[in-house]
């Protein structure tokens, strides 16, 4: 993944509805569990792009921006804007929502891992 691939993602209805419902779930997890993230070296300067790429105000409500894999692209990690304007971060397996992170607005969740 580089800075080139950027691209915003626009989710179905089916999985807004699921990132949505996710985020208002148990999945949620407070801010100091954002250690548990578990992101390759290699992504952070592309998670950093895609961060300031789904924070910016003309990215519309529901777009997704994939940054990061694991387990040979079963294990997935993406920001995710949700229908409030909020920033989650989405952890998949097998596009199973597994968990949902707040990243703090400094990207220590990037840089502390």
């Amino acid at each position: 993944m580089t800075s080139e691939q950027i691209k915003l993602n626009y989710l179905s209805d089916n999985n807004i509805i699921k990132a949505e419902e996710a985020i208002n779930s148990d999945k949620l997890q407070p801010i100091e569990n954002n250690n548990m993230l578990s992101i390759s070296y290699q992504y952070y300067e592309f998670a950093e792009k895609a961060y300031e790429e789904i924070i910016k105000d003309t990215t519309p409500c529901t777009s997704y921006i994939r940054f990061a894999e694991n387990c040979y692209g079963f294990k997935v990690y993406g920001f995710y804007k949700s229908k409030n304007n909020k920033i989650y971060i989405i952890d998949s397996y097998i596009e199973d929502i597994q968990r949902v992170f707040i990243p703090d607005y400094t990207m220590k969740f990037i840089k502390n891992l």
